[in-house]
């Protein structure tokens, strides 16, 4: 079947009913912008191709023609003529098909399909020129609206085109760089810029590298050469680019550049992974031309002056599924975030000496606002810490937070608040997944994981290719990562419903209750694939031996305000596990046990990936999110069977429990407890538990920054965990019936509407309909945090 028609493409590519036989470079006329009707249907070049079947022409001029019906409804006019162009030229040749005369005896299916759609031709031909006319009357707006030139126009004198597959970094600065023309009317004289040619630059550098700088001077966009495979068609470089529309669209556009030049960082040959791009350049209908010796070269020659970094883009609210960045409740970070090629080494785990003193080089430099975190070699690193006149060995450093290592940014001008980014801002584009039998608790999860934009992200860029960890035994060795990036990718084209059977068998691998038929539990699935991807994804190639607090140690913590104590866990916690699953998901509890008896004190901090909470009983009505976060944090008597075993009395003793938070996520998932145990059979708790969409404020769960003076020296406050926190919903995993032949779907919020999942089913949906008994997941993310001067 034949795809949709960008605007400004070239006719479908070879493998589409209708393709040319050989792709060719489109003229377009000068004397009309590339977006004229003239233009417009130079692209239109389709040829006739028999090895294709007749029954293929006539489906994909019905497609062709239904795409062109709803880029009309979308007013994308452009889009729309280019598919009522083709719609109508690839249906001419269907009589002239060698299959036509047998087809047209029979008079089967495929000769009633065409002529239903012979029917619909007057309308094809009429709405067509209707559409032109609306273009040439833009056009010519557009042209009138031009200002008129200050003096004499420069003749158009393009510098000399590289006549081979290659150019220096000298030629292509001189064509973009053409120099002046001195020209005069009789009295006045002006120096005026030559024209040069247009030069569309291709970076086939990974994006992360793009992103931190790429040749200047030209339009330019990011195929990454890595993630384009053998004979990858138009479409599929197209694909590559739906995350940013500004390069999509340039891509579009491309047969109006005089020149397109590919480079990666050396460029030494059309060879290897360059060629891979090289050839999906030309089988695209362009002749690319290798800058030879790359962006390296260009630097060297030309300098910084040379170099540009890829602008933010707005991304358009058309179906090309662009990836919003997702905001981070700190100070907005460069675009990407970009992994090491080595392992870095974190600050040590502080422990602060008894007498409060610290030397200044323990002092980790990432906690130093506005300084770029030095990390040195492990091997020279003293790891002895003072504890008064003890001294113990702490566990080697891992690599800093996956979303933390980036080149230090510059400081920038701005208004003393960050513009609020909130969920409902968020574009998500989702397409239905085919259920296995009982995968619908599948189907769901990944619905609204994929959702999780900021995760999407980094898979979508193929940045977490560069943190796969294939030491780790607890891991797939990148299978799964893999797997569910590839998932993700087809999800977001957003081109119809699909099964993942590849994500399905990979997963299942490794957790066969997943193969099955039967029902299982969301909740349990989502955790497994998060754990899962957590262990492909860890940075830590070599885990440190688990590390137990001594007395003096422990002592530390129990006293320490909360704020410092929760840090010093977190450093420890972090030694072993660091991910972008990590960074994204997982918090802090801190639980502290008081004996009733003697009143000592044991606080011990662990990490969550999401919240539990119980569901209050009432008789009737329903109850709040917040009165299911009071039960869950409420202080609880442990006496009986359950009494705390305390250090001092050697012996069980009645006891206070103390639950509460001590660092928050930027995703936070919170599960509702509907399902207990009523002797052998599982029971539903129905209450319907209503929450707030947008502002779910969790400030007074968390405690208070320390105040000026309080905290021990050297302790420098989290720039993530300071107030206010507040959350805006966006996703929602609903479970109805029962726990063994229920049914699960999700909601997914894009923005500022809400979609239903329900397996290949993808439709509105109302906020009404989400405060129902149905709720069993909640997603929210963080609102970004104020940003001052």
């Amino acid at each position: 079947m034949s795809r949709s028609v960008r605007q400004g493409e070239a006719a479908d590519a070879p493998g589409t009913p209708g393709a040319p036989a050989a792709p060719q470079h489109v003229t377009l006329d000068r004397n009309y912008s590339p977006r004229h009707p003239v233009n417009l249907r130079r692209q239109v070049r389709p040829r006739l191709d028999t090895s294709f079947s007749l029954k293929s022409y006539v489906g994909a001029a019905a497609t062709l023609f239904e795409k062109a019906q709803k880029f009309d409804r979308q007013g994308s006019l452009d889009s729309a003529f280019v598919n009522y162009l083709m719609a109508a030229s690839v249906a001419s040749f269907v009589p002239k098909h060698p299959e036509w005369e047998q087809v047209k005896q029979q008079r089967g299916a495929t000769f009633a399909s065409y002529q239903e759609l012979m029917k619909r031709t007057p309308e094809i031909v009429s709405r067509t020129k209707a559409i032109e006319a609306q273009l040439c009357e833009r056009e010519e707006a557009l042209a009138d609206q031009q200002p008129p030139p200050l003096g004499p126009k420069s003749p158009r004198r393009l510098p000399e085109l590289p006549h081979d597959q290659t150019l220096s970094v000298e030629q292509l600065w001189q064509q973009l760089n053409p120099g002046f023309d001195k020209t005069s009317d009789g009295v006045n004289e002006w120096l005026v810029r030559r024209a040069g040619c247009s030069v569309l630059l291709v970076d086939s550098r990974p994006r992360a590298a793009f992103a931190l700088g790429t040749i200047g001077g030209a339009d330019v966009l990011c195929l990454d050469a890595e993630l384009v495979h053998d004979n990858a068609s138009e479409e599929d470089l197209a694909e590559l680019l739906d995350v940013a529309p500004l390069e999509h669209e340039r891509f579009a556009n491309r047969a109006s550049y005089d020149l397109v030049i590919i480079f990666d960082t050396e460029s030494r040959g059309v060879t290897g992974n360059v060629e891979r791009v090289f050839s999906a350049l030309r089988r695209s209908g362009v002749s690319p031309t290798l800058l030879r010796g790359g962006f390296d070269a260009w630097k060297r020659v030309v300098g910084d002056n040379g170099v540009s970094r890829p602008q933010e883009e707005t991304p358009k609210p058309a179906s090309l599924a662009p990836v919003q960045p997702e905001p981070s409740p700190v100070e907005p970070q460069p675009k990407e975030s970009y992994p090491p090629t080595k392992p870095c080494v974190p600050p040590p785990v502080y422990y602060p000496s008894s007498s409060g003193s610290r030397r200044m080089r323990d002092i980790p430099s990432s906690l130093h606002p506005g300084q770029p975190p030095e990390y040195p070699a492990a091997q020279g690193r003293d790891t002895t810490l003072a504890y008064g006149q003890s001294a113990v060995q702490v566990p080697p450093p891992a690599a800093p937070s996956a979303y933390d290592r980036m080149p230090p940014r510059p400081p920038a001008e701005r208004a003393p608040m960050a513009p609020k980014d909130t969920a409902k801002d968020q574009i998500v584009l989702a397409c239905g997944l085919h259920n296995f039998g009982n995968s619908c608790y599948m189907n769901a999860t990944l619905q609204c994981l994929s959702a999780t934009v900021s995760l999407s992200r980094y898979m979508l860029d193929g940045m977490y290719k560069r943190a796969i960890n294939v030491q780790n035994p607890l891991g797939t060795r990148g299978a799964l990562a893999e797997a569910y990036a590839q998932l993700v990718r087809r999800l977001w084209r957003g081109q119809g419903p699909f099964a993942p059977y590849e994500f399905r068998d990979v997963i299942s691998r490794v957790a066969p209750v997943f193969r099955g038929s039967e029902q299982q539990d969301a909740q349990e699935f989502l955790v497994f694939l998060l754990d899962g991807l957590h262990e492909d994804l860890n940075l830590v190639l070599q885990r440190p031996a688990p590390f137990e607090l001594s007395d003096a140690q422990q002592k530390i913590i129990d006293t320490s305000a909360p704020q410092v104590a929760s840090s010093i866990e977190w450093q420890r916690y972090r030694t072993r596990e660091n991910s972008v699953i990590v960074d994204t998901f997982q918090g802090q509890l801190r639980n502290r046990m008081t004996c009733t008896v003697c009143g000592t004190i044991s606080t011990t901090y662990n990490t969550f990936m999401y919240l539990s909470l119980p569901i209050p009983h009432v008789r009737r009505g329903s109850v709040s999110l917040e009165q299911c976060l009071n039960a869950f944090v409420h202080d609880e008597v442990m006496d009986g069977a359950n009494a705390w075993h305390c250090p001092k009395c050697k012996k069980p003793r009645r006891s206070i429990k103390q639950l509460t938070f001590a660092r928050l996520p930027p995703i936070l998932l919170i599960q509702l407890k509907r399902f207990y145990y009523k002797g052998a059979v599982t029971e539903k708790i129905r209450t319907r538990v209503t929450f707030p969409i947008d502002d779910f404020d969790l400030t007074n769960y968390m405690p208070p920054p320390l105040p000026p003076g309080a905290a021990m020296p050297g302790y420098v406050p989290s720039q993530t965990q300071r107030p206010p926190y507040v959350y805006d919903l966006y996703g929602v995993t609903h479970h109805f019936g029962d726990l063994n032949t229920g049914h699960y779907t999700a909601s997914v919020r894009t923005h500022g509407r809400w979609m239903e999942c329900d397996d290949t089913r993808i439709g509105s949906e109302s906020e009404s309909k989400l405060h129902s008994d149905s709720l069993y997941i909640l997603w929210f993310r963080r609102q970004p945090l104020p940003v001052y001067n």
